[in-house]
């Protein structure tokens, strides 16, 4: 197994390479079985992790209202992963280059999937006792009954805004132990944004420059995909202090066209999300530690 960590370089931006490091695992802790635990990386995705590899998400949403923690980690990825289209700067549009078929049609539980083969459902991998430390409270749980891990207590202020949270995986049968470690990243508040969307022309989304700790990344989701009638979106993924990131007119045009399918609003949602990333390229796929806060915004389309 590959373990990699990495320190962003001064100035860094998309467009640079990783400087990339060999370093020491993190301490154990104690957990049964992860004395060799995975190597935290913290910063933007490994070239490696892309939608299909990254099989492992866990994270703590905060809202206005308090905050909560999720997790998971598959055997595989969706069958409805969907191709890359676009890219453009910080920006990616995704879609259907053509509809899965798959000749025989698939049998059972298996589903023709976006590589035209039949594929299982993905299921969910218990990765052991699971803890988060450096909240408050400090959180020690076990998968639930689907394999999946979740808090759903009263949790109004899990951490202030910086402090060093840690996510540490015991690990269970073919899963290795995992550490991961990053900075939180706060509450994301500002006044929500409305704009407007015309053939040909780039599309700038603004935001505040959030005050927090360094490495922290906004990530913005235009979706088109009308009650799954018409499966696509655009993604964007900059640093938070950039304060915009600008969507190229063949997104907004590959957008347009795709969403005048469905109900007429084409860009049907849009978001912003702040967030604080830890990665770790593990035998069982890319897993991602993150906290997050997101807020939609409005975008309409002239034509």
């Amino acid at each position: 197994m590959t373990q990699i960590c990495s320190r962003l370089a001064a100035g860094f931006t998309p467009l640079l390479s990783l400087s990339l490091m060999a370093c020491p695992g993190p301490a154990d802790s104690g957990l049964p079985g992860d004395s060799q635990p995975s190597v935290s990386y913290t910063g933007p995705r490994p070239e490696a992790c892309d939608r299909y590899s990254t099989l492992g998400s866990f994270g703590i949403e905060l809202m206005s209202a308090g905050a909560g923690f999720s997790g998971v980690l598959l055997d595989s990825p969706s069958p409805f992963t969907t191709q890359e289209l676009v890219s453009a700067g910080e920006c990616r549009l995704y879609g259907w280059e053509h509809q899965p078929h798959c000749d025989p049609p698939c049998e059972g539980e298996t589903i023709c999937a976006y590589d035209d083969t039949c594929r299982a459902w993905p299921a969910n991998l218990s990765v052991g006792t699971l803890r988060l430390l450096g909240t408050e409270p400090e959180l020690e749980l076990e998968p639930t009954e689907w394999g999946s891990y979740t808090y759903t207590e009263a949790w109004p202020t899990p951490y202030a805004p910086g402090a060093q949270l840690t996510l540490q995986a015991q690990g269970a049968g073919q899963v290795d132990a995992f550490t991961l470690t990053l900075a939180g990243s706060p509450l994301l508040e500002q006044e929500r944004i409305e704009l407007t969307m015309r053939p040909g022309q780039p599309l700038i989304i603004p935001w505040d420059p959030p005050e927090g700790p360094e490495g922290m990344r906004m990530r913005v989701r235009l979706s088109i995909d009308h009650h799954a009638s018409t499966p696509g979106y655009a993604a964007c993924d900059a640093p938070a202090g950039q304060g915009s990131v600008t969507v190229s007119s063949a997104i907004v045009d590959g957008l347009i066209a795709a969403g005048a399918t469905g109900i007429g609003t084409y860009v049907e949602s849009s978001s912003l999300t702040l967030a604080s990333e830890a990665w770790a390229d593990t035998s069982s796929g890319c897993i991602v530690f993150e906290t997050a806060s997101s807020q939609h915004f409005d975008v309409g389309t002239e034509l």
